[in-house]
């Protein structure tokens, strides 16, 4: 199981209203970097992410989207979209796991803050964590409001990972661009 997740570098901002802080601003780097890693993957956000992407149309074409939720069987389901339960997801996890063709890295966490916390702190989600991707974003001239941020997730994450590297994406007049992959035993 990977995680991905794009955040504010210096105050760790993730999110306002259900959105990106800098929804607006569209940084193509990243929106292709997030698409490259979850293409014809499993992806699994949480009922709040994925009800901000139906309200605002967004629609992730050529993924299985999987709607964590407390309450599976409450939910309208349309779009296609997979609504499921801690202890179904683990179960998918663990079918994945044993299946010949597929493994858990098809599976990728995309947030929101709720579960990046569940997966550093459940002991049966941590166990198939390998791998984590968080584009940091460092706005040059702009500041954003935000509503939410994953300070302490991302400091969790850098202390619990066994290896990690960076590379600069892009780095012009309006923001600098860091990939930064952790790597999970």
């Amino acid at each position: 199981m990977q995680f991905i997740v794009a955040m504010e570098k210096g105050t760790g901002a993730i999110g306002l209203n259900g959105n990106m802080p800098w929804q607006s601003k569209k940084i193509k780097e990243d929106l292709a970097f997030f698409k490259s890693k979850t293409l014809e993957k499993h992806i699994v956000m949480g009922n709040k992410t994925v009800q901000g992407l139906i309200r605002n149309n967004i629609v992730l074409k050529d993924r299985h989207i999987i709607a964590l939720t407390k309450n599976p069987e409450n939910q309208n389901n349309n779009n296609d979209i997979q609504y499921c339960n801690l202890s179904d997801l683990i179960k998918l996890l663990h079918q994945l796991e044993n299946h010949e063709n597929e493994n858990t890295n098809e599976m990728v966490i995309c947030g929101g803050k709720e579960l990046y916390d569940l997966i550093m702190n459940n002991l049966e989600l941590r166990k198939y964590l390998t791998l984590g991707y968080v584009s940091l974003i460092e706005f040059k001239q702009d500041k954003y409001e935000y509503d939410t941020d994953i300070k302490s997730f991302y400091h969790q994450v850098i202390n619990e990972a066994q290896d990690m590297s960076e590379d600069v994406i892009v780095d012009n007049d309006d923001y600098k661009l860091t990939i930064q992959t952790f790597y999970f035993t």
